[in-house]
Formats: structure tokens, C-alpha cells, sequence
């Protein structure tokens, strides 16, 4: 889905690095994508590739699951 929504179906521009991360985001669903494309839309903007993870990032971040499993303090 990030190659269609953010990179205009250019899986070529998916670099290691962005793929690394988005691995991470294992509870990430289409929902999320949904809620970042809705924001690219209100805002009238164009999210580059960076921007467009970054939010996906936060959209991961405020999921209860993703909460829960944090570890916290000197436990890691």
C-alpha cells in the first residue's frame, strides 16, 4: 500500500531504508493509510515519501496494542 499511496506506484523509490521502517509498523492496517491520505487531502498538500512514513509512524504510535506492548523504564 505505501508504494501505491506514497510513491505513485513507483516501487523503485521504496529505498532499504524506508522499507526498515516501515517493517516496524507491524500494526498497521489500511485504515492508517486511509487517515494519512485524508490529511494530505484537508491540508491541500504533498506529502513526500519521508513525510507520508512519518505519519503513518504516528498513526502506529496511538494504536492500543502498539501502547501496551512498550516496554517501560530500565525494562527493554
Amino acid at each position: 500500500m505505501f508504494v501505491v499511496e506514497a510513491l505513485q506506484g513507483q516501487a523503485d523509490r521504496l529505498t532499504p531504508a524506508i522499507a526498515a521502517r516501515l517493517k516496524k509498523l507491524d500494526q498497521l492496517g489500511p485504515g492508517d493509510f486511509a487517515a494519512v491520505k485524508r490529511q494530505v487531502t484537508l491540508l491541500a498538500a504533498e506529502f513526500s515519501a519521508e513525510e507520508f512514513l512519518e505519519q503513518l509512524e504516528a498513526e502506529h504510535r496511538i494504536k492500543p496494542e502498539v501502547r501496551e506492548a512498550r516496554a517501560m523504564g530500565f525494562v527493554q
